[in-house]
């Protein structure tokens, strides 16, 4: 179980890091060959940098056990950290419903990741 928690947690953080800030264009190569002069290839423009993320904050619903925080603290995060530099703070709470909605009344979210069941 624990185990399968990990590896969901991982999946969670590396997803969220990567989604929406990934494009991919592919140059279309040409169906039919002409005897038309070949074009120019048109210089490409950069691609806007992707902004960097130093830390992340994981409010969770999850892991009320103190062994499974333990786990998640000591096991999980130090290699997610280490495998992508960013810095991950877990904050395990009873009621997140309480702390969401004071957070969109305020309208300064400080949860970039939240986990519930």
């Amino acid at each position: 179980m624990k185990r399968l928690l990990a590896i969901l947690l991982v999946l969670v953080l590396a997803l969220a890091m990567f989604a929406g800030c990934t494009q991919e264009t592919q140059a279309q190569e040409p169906t039919e060959k002409t005897d038309a002069p070949a074009e120019q290839p048109k210089e490409e423009e950069p691609a806007p940098e992707e902004p960097k993320v130093d830390s992340i904050k994981v409010t969770s619903g999850l892991w009320s056990d103190p062994l499974e925080q333990q786990f998640i603290r000591e096991e999980v995060l130090p290699e997610f950290e280490e495998a992508t530099g960013i810095k991950v703070e877990l904050e395990v709470i009873d009621n997140i419903d309480k702390v969401m909605a004071s957070q969109k009344e305020a309208g300064k979210w400080t949860t970039d990741i939240l986990m519930t069941h």
